[in-house]
């Protein structure tokens, strides 16, 4: 073995030594926005914050109303802003989730690669 594959099976038993820790919060949105751009990480959170408000402000128009066509407007722009966070809150549940299967494709390569050299 060579002084790179060395570090590599200490990288995995020191990985094997914390199987059984938890991932807390703060690494799993860590993990979420590693490796990406600026804005893949900011535009989605603002854009979903930005739909939040006009659903808010929607459904407080909603109530406020007083003829039919002011309530099916109002409906319809808190339907659709609240699909769209829908849409952002499944965008970043997918990376959350691409994330953690690469990070098991790697740690079943490095298992692998300890595998191979052990024998």
């Amino acid at each position: 073995m060579n002084a790179h594959e060395d570090r590599i099976i200490a990288a995995l038993k020191q990985l094997d030594a914390g199987d059984s820790e938890v991932d807390s919060l703060g690494s799993v949105l860590a993990d979420m926005t590693r490796g990406q751009s600026l804005y893949l990480q900011v535009l989605p959170a603002v854009f979903t914050f930005v739909f939040l408000g006009v659903a808010v402000f929607a459904a407080v128009r909603f109530f406020t109303a007083a003829d039919t066509q002011s309530w099916i407007g109002y409906a319809t722009l808190f339907l659709t802003s609240m699909i769209v966070v829908a849409l952002l809150k499944l965008w970043f549940y997918l990376v959350w989730v691409r994330n953690s299967v690469m990070r098991e494709i790697k740690r079943m390569e490095l298992r692998l690669l300890a595998e191979r050299s052990g024998s």
